[in-house]
């Protein structure tokens, strides 16, 4: 066989192999408000999926979901009516995504939620 029949080849079983694996969003909450229990709400792609109350935890997240998802665009939604913030991360699935929202802050500066998101599992040290 001719080397170029071996790269389609590849290329093909590549996207097969792709379209068989399950797609994942692993969504982690992390609050490092330490006086405050939140009650967050989380959304896909505009369809609420779920209600979570999220503790203090300064040094791991101790709160996550796993959402299953088809391979393409996604926006995931978080919103806290407690501190009045909404936050919205768009990924692009084709394997498992990993997102991350930590809500940081306090009442003199305001609140905020910072996020992080990748392809690999977020390492905590």
């Amino acid at each position: 066989m001719k080397k170029s029949k071996i790269v389609i080849l590849l290329v093909i079983y590549s996207f097969l192999v792709l379209a068989f694996i399950p797609k994942k969003i692993n969504v982690i909450y992390q609050n490092s408000i330490q006086t405050k229990v939140l009650n967050v709400e989380l959304f896909l792609d505009d369809e609420k999926i779920e209600d979570n109350e999220v503790v203090y935890s300064y040094f791991t997240p101790l709160k996550s979901s796993r959402l299953n998802v088809n391979s393409g665009y996604h926006i995931v939604r978080i919103t806290c009516g407690e501190l009045e913030i909404e936050k919205s991360v768009k990924i692009l699935t084709f394997f498992q995504n990993y997102v991350e929202f930590e809500f940081v802050g306090n009442k003199e500066e305001g609140f905020k939620v910072i996020t992080r998101d990748s392809w690999f599992p977020l390492v905590y040290e």
